[in-house]
Order: structure tokens, then sequence, then C-alpha cells
């Protein structure tokens, strides 16, 4: 019984694998989860701090997708709070759980996205917004999901070209962060 427990995760952990592996192929689309749990394990590996904060982070953290490529993020952590998935510049990326209106990207997306930006809590006007051409490809771009209801997933296009690698961070999570590789 312990052989065939043991060998079924194997083969489960052996499936997983390939198919995080398999998601950027050409005609799919990629998939990224946000994930809640017991423990966390911080996106990306060095944050500056550790954070135990809800148990948040992105599923997974480093995703390869192909150009024109869509791109779904889905809440799947069960914690009951909205997700920001904000494409940022290296420098931009939070260093600290306390965002504020000082952080560059924050500033760029708010108006678009909030209906008051001085009170998150009054809700979005809209969950999606580009700071250029259309598609996840610049700084600035963001993809809201809220928690149950038509907005539980969101898909997108990634229009970067190949040889780009987006980072992003989730504007109400901060300490939720990852990389999206951009091939052909």
């Amino acid at each position: 019984m312990r052989r065939t427990v043991g060998a079924m995760a194997v083969a489960c952990a052996l499936v997983a694998a390939i198919a995080v592996t398999n998601a950027g192929a050409a005609g799919k689309t990629a998939v990224i989860k946000t994930k809640g749990g017991d423990t966390f394990a911080p996106n990306p590996k060095n944050p500056p701090n550790k954070l135990d904060i809800n148990h948040l982070q992105w599923a997974p953290g480093k995703i390869v997708v192909h150009s024109g490529e869509k791109l779904t993020i889905v809440d799947s952590d069960g914690e009951g709070d909205p997700h920001v998935l904000a494409i940022a510049l290296p420098k931009d990326l939070p260093k600290t759980p306390n965002l504020g209106p000082n952080n560059l990207v924050i500033r760029m997306i708010a108006p678009k996205l909030l209906i008051n930006p001085q009170n998150p809590q009054a809700g979005f006007k809209a969950y999606e917004s580009n700071a250029g051409p259309d598609g996840l490809n610049q700084e600035g771009d963001s993809l809201v999901i809220l928690p149950g209801g038509p907005h539980k997933t969101a898909t997108w296009f990634v229009s970067a070209k190949a040889g780009t690698t987006l980072r992003y961070f989730c504007a109400v999570h901060p300490w939720m962060q990852g990389i999206i590789k951009v091939v052909r």
C-alpha cells in the first residue's frame, strides 16, 4: 500500500513537472495560479526579507510563454482577496510589504483600475490596463482577478517580443512576484 501511494505521488509530481514545462507550447494557453497553503515560499527565491502573510504566492513563479500566446491567471488560493498582476521593471519591483503610493507601477495603474485611487476599498472600474500596445508587454500592464464571479480568471495575450523577460508582482500582495520568459 505504501509503495502504491509513493509511486502515485512520484507519478503526480512527474506529470506536474511535464505540465509546467509544456505550459508554453505554441497554440496553448499558459496558466499562472494564485496559491495559498500552510508553508510559504516567496517569489522570487531571494526576497529582501521573509514574509509569512496569508501564505500567498504565484504558481509557477516563473513561466515560459510564446510571443502572441494567451496567458490566464486564476484565483485559486481561497483567501478571498483580489489580485492585481502588474508588470514592472526590476528596479520597480516592491522590496517591502508596504507598497504605498510612491511605487511607480502603483501610480501608473491605480487611476486606470480603481474607482477611487485614494480609496482602494471602493472597488475596480476596469479589470485590465495597457500602458502601451495591446497585450502584456511593458511596465504598467496589469490584470485584475477577484475571488469568485466572472473575474476569478483573466486571460490576455503576451505581445512582448521573443527574448523579453517580464517581471510582475501583485499590487495587493507585493511579495507575490514572478517572471514571464517570452520565447518564439
